[in-house]
């Protein structure tokens, strides 16, 4: 029988002697243990807790948002490259990780996410305090999905969301208001 190996570097089997004590089976062993890493919890609003304080982010990109059942969006295509994000990690450096698995320039991209249970309101990921909310809002699940989206289809999806595409001030019709009859003449 083969023991399980302790690193994923170690090949080799330990000497073939009587068995040490419990004890000493780890100095016996040709490859040192692996150094056990920190344990770090994060709590999110909810008390739950993520091992680690790290969120795989299923990071999406290449494919398109269409309308789903119950007014839900779905995104269908593209490609998807799992990135670990902890509480710490600055945008830039999310954004550098993003742009090296997917071999694109991320600089005009949005980075958009759906809060847990809420398929239908994309929430824009613009600054670290907003990755950092991300991490805190899906600790729970361990797992969120990222959208990585280009400017040109960051419209279409508000269209989808049913947003309104109006500049403020405006109105659909190019802006022609008409203007109440004044009463006084």
């Amino acid at each position: 029988r083969r023991p399980a190996l302790r690193d994923a570097n170690c090949l080799s089997d330990p000497p073939k002697s009587a068995a040490p004590p419990e004890d000493q089976r780890s100095r016996s062993h040709p490859c040192p243990p692996s150094p056990a890493k920190p344990k770090v919890s994060l709590r999110n609003n909810r008390g739950s807790m993520a091992e680690g304080g790290i969120v795989v982010a299923i990071c999406q990109h290449g494919g398109e948002f269409t309308p789903g059942p119950n007014g839900n969006l779905v995104y269908k295509g593209g490609e998807a490259h799992a990135v670990d994000v902890s509480r710490e990690m600055p945008l830039d450096s999310f954004k550098d990780e993003v742009s090296k698995v997917f071999h694109v320039d991320v600089t005009d991209m949005s980075f958009k996410y759906f809060l847990p249970n809420n398929n239908r309101t994309l929430i824009t990921i613009s600054c670290d305090r907003d990755l950092h909310r991300m991490v805190d809002f899906t600790a729970s699940a361990a797992q969120v999905d990222v959208f990585v989206i280009s400017t040109g289809e960051n419209r279409s999806v508000v269209t989808y969301t049913g947003a309104s595409t109006v500049k403020a001030g405006s109105n659909a019709q190019g802006d022609k208001r008409k203007r109440p009859a004044s009463k006084n003449k």
